[in-house]
C-alpha cells in the first residue's frame, strides 16, 4: 500500500497496541482534542505484544505479583481498576473472563515470605485469603497432585477468586472502534504505515510547535503533539530526537510449554524481586483454551520478536554495540545476580537437558507432572524491552520509562505494560493536553465518574 496523503492534526499516536489505542479513546471521549491520528506498521491492532500468542493475558493487579513492593502493587491495581471499570462495561464475547488466581509457596521460607505479604497488603485487597493444602486441592486439584506433605510450612497460597484473564488485542481494538464512535470527533486508524523519520517543526524563535512525520508508504503528517506507544522503538526514536540518550534497551523473549492438565485459573509461583522477569506460572489461553506454562527467557536480537527485518534497527541501538554498552551489560548481570539465571535460561533451550530443567521448574506447580507431559508452545510467547541506563550503578531499570520531550512522549513497556495501559493513557493524555498550550481541556470530573476514582488516587498512581 502506498499513498502520497498529507495530513495536519492535533495529536498523534505512533502504535496501535494497548498503549495507543488507550491514548486514542481517553483523548477522543475526554477532551475537546478536534482530530487525532494513528499509525501502525502492522494490518491489525496490538499484532505484537498484545496479541494472545505473545501476552500472558493477566490484568495484574499487584496482590499476588511477590516482586512487587506493597506501594508498586497499590499503583497496579489503581491501574487494574481502571481496565475493569472499561472491560466490565462492554457485552462483548471473549474480551474477558474471571477465574481463580494463586501465588504459591512451597517451603517454610516462601509461606513466611507470603504471610509476611498478606499482613502488608491485606488492606487493599478485601478479596485476597491465605489458603492451605485442604483448599488449595479444592480450587486447583492438579497442584495438589502428589504432594506428600501439606502442613501450613509446606505449601500455601495467597488466593483471589476474580482475577481477570483478558484478550488484549481485542481490548484494543474495542478502544480504537470507542473513540472513533464518539460524536464531533475525527479519528483516523492507517494500517501498514511504519514511521520513518520525524522531524521537529520550529517557529522563528526555534521553539517546537509540532512535528513532521513520514511514513514508508508516502504519507507526511504534520502533528502538534506526537505519542509513541511503538514498545522498543520508542526508545529508538527517542534517540533519533536526542532524547534517553542515557538508555538502553536488552529485548528480552519468553518460551511457553503445553501441558495436558486441568488448571482452572491462574498459578503464580514466588518470583525474585531483583530479576525483572516473570517466574514460572501456568494458566490457560482465553483464545486457545491451551494450558500453558512458562516462560523461559532469551535475549533477542531484534526489535519485534519474529519479524527478522527488524535485527539491523536492534543494532542501532548501543547497548551490543557499544564499548560504554556492554559495559553496562556486564554491570546489569553483576549488580543483579544475574549470572546463574542467565546460565539457566539458555540451558532452557538445549533440546535434551532444557526440557528436564523446565520440568523441575513446573513441579513446583504441578508435582506429579511427567517429562513428556511438555510439549513447546510454538509461536507463543513475545518480547519485553528491559531498559538498561548505561550511566547507573545498577543499570537495570525496574518498570516503563516514560521519556518526555518539547511536544513528544515516548514510552517503553515492559511487563506489565498491557495492565497499566489506561493509567499510563491518562499520564500521557493529561500531558498532551498541557504541551497544547491551554487550547483543550481534560474533562477529569467526567473521567472520575466514569471509571470510580477520587483525585487523590489520580496524583498518586498516575501522575
Amino acid at each position: 500500500m502506498f499513498t502520497d496523503k498529507k495530513i495536519n492534526c492535533d495529536f498523534l499516536i505512533v502504535g496501535a497496541g494497548v498503549t495507543g489505542a488507550a491514548a486514542a479513546y481517553l483523548a477522543a471521549k475526554y477532551t475537546d482534542i478536534n482530530h487525532i491520528v494513528i499509525i501502525e506498521r502492522y494490518k491489525d491492532a496490538a499484532l505484537v505484544n498484545s496479541s494472545h500468542e505473545n501476552n500472558a493475558q493477566t490484568l495484574h493487579e499487584g496482590d499476588t505479583e511477590t516482586n512487587y513492593s506493597p506501594e508498586k502493587a497499590r499503583k497496579v491495581h489503581f491501574a487494574g481498576k481502571l481496565i475493569r471499570s472499561y472491560i466490565t462495561k462492554k457485552d462483548v464475547d471473549g474480551l474477558f473472563t474471571t477465574v481463580p488466581g494463586m501465588v504459591i509457596g512451597v517451603g517454610k521460607s516462601e509461606c513466611d515470605l507470603l504471610r509476611n505479604r498478606f499482613q502488608a497488603i491485606k488492606e487493599d485487597y478485601p478479596d485476597l485469603r491465605e489458603i492451605y493444602g485442604k483448599e488449595i486441592s479444592v480450587i486447583e486439584p492438579q497442584v495438589m497432585s502428589g504432594r506428600l506433605k501439606t502442613g501450613p510450612d509446606d505449601i500455601m497460597a495467597l488466593y483471589t477468586p476474580n482475577r481477570i484473564c483478558m484478550n488484549y488485542q481485542l481490548y484494543a481494538r474495542e478502544l480504537i472502534k470507542d473513540a472513533m464512535a464518539v460524536p464531533g470527533k475525527k479519528v483516523e486508524v492507517h494500517w501498514e504505515s511504519p514511521l520513518e523519520t520525524i522531524i521537529p517543526i520550529k517557529d522563528v524563535n526555534q521553539i517546537t510547535t509540532g512535528y513532521r512525520i513520514m511514513t514508508k508508504n508516502g504519507m507526511v503528517i504534520d502533528a502538534s503533539t506526537v505519542e509513541f506507544a511503538a514498545g522498543a522503538y520508542s526508545l529508538s526514536y527517542a534517540h533519533k530526537l536526542g532524547l534517553g540518550l542515557r538508555y538502553a534497551m536488552l529485548n528480552v523473549g519468553g518460551n511457553f510449554y503445553k501441558v495436558e492438565r486441568d488448571i482452572r485459573g491462574k498459578v503464580y509461583t514466588v518470583q525474585n524481586d531483583s530479576i525483572p522477569f516473570a517466574a514460572f506460572h501456568m494458566d490457560r489461553n482465553l483464545v486457545t483454551n491451551v494450558v500453558q506454562l512458562g516462560p523461559t527467557t532469551q535475549i533477542i536480537l531484534m526489535m519485534i520478536r519474529r519479524d527478522y527485518s527488524t535485527v539491523t534497527d536492534y543494532f542501532h541501538t548501543p547497548l551490543l554495540t557499544t564499548l560504554e554498552g556492554w559495559r553496562a551489560f556486564v554491570r546489569s548481570i553483576r549488580k543483579n545476580n544475574l549470572a546463574t539465571y542467565g546460565i539457566k535460561n539458555v540451558l532452557f533451550e538445549t533440546p535434551r537437558m532444557g526440557k528436564y530443567l523446565v520440568l523441575r521448574e513446573a513441579r513446583k506447580i504441578i508435582p506429579d507432572l511427567q517429562i513428556d507431559e511438555l510439549e513447546l508452545y510454538a509461536g507463543h510467547g513475545g518480547s519485553r524491552p528491559q531498559i538498561i541506563d548505561l550511566d547507573a550503578d545498577n543499570p537495570l531499570v525496574m518498570g516503563d520509562k516514560n521519556i518526555i520531550g518539547d511536544r513528544v512522549i515516548l514510552n517503553t513497556t515492559p511487563s506489565p505494560g498491557a495492565t497499566v495501559s489506561m493509567r499510563n493513557a491518562l499520564r500521557d493524555v493529561l500531558r498532551t493536553v498541557e504541551f497544547l498550550g491551554g487550547k483543550y481541556t481534560f474533562f477529569l470530573d467526567e473521567f472520575k465518574k466514569d471509571f470510580g476514582v477520587t483525585d487523590e488516587q489520580i496524583a498518586a498512581y498516575a501522575v
